[in-house]
């Protein structure tokens, strides 16, 4: 997942409505979560919108929306953890 060529770019007027802010700010902490914990693959892009955390247009929301989309489409990309035996951990990555 890759918003590389997105050219997104900061808001030059006004500042966003509080329900926006909201909304972007809770899909981009989740984001944040998975990205850390067990989608890797989602890093880059979800660093590159939380740079808009503060004041995000409707197109920085479109972009964090397509992520989630990807994570919909793609649920067995990730990291996985799972008990082999009673207190053995087996660690896969994909």
């Amino acid at each position: 997942m890759d918003v590389s060529g997105a050219n997104l770019k900061p808001r030059t007027e006004g500042l966003a409505s509080t329900n926006l802010i909201n909304e972007y700010q809770s899909i981009i902490g989740s984001l944040g979560y998975l990205a850390n914990m067990t989608r890797a693959d989602i890093a880059y892009s979800t660093h590159k919108l939380c740079q808009f955390a503060h004041n995000p247009t409707e197109r920085h929301l479109d972009y964090a929306k397509r992520i989630l989309r990807y994570l919909k489409g793609t649920p067995a990309l990730g990291i996985k953890f799972s008990i082999q035996d009673e207190g053995s951990l087996n660690l896969q990555g994909y």
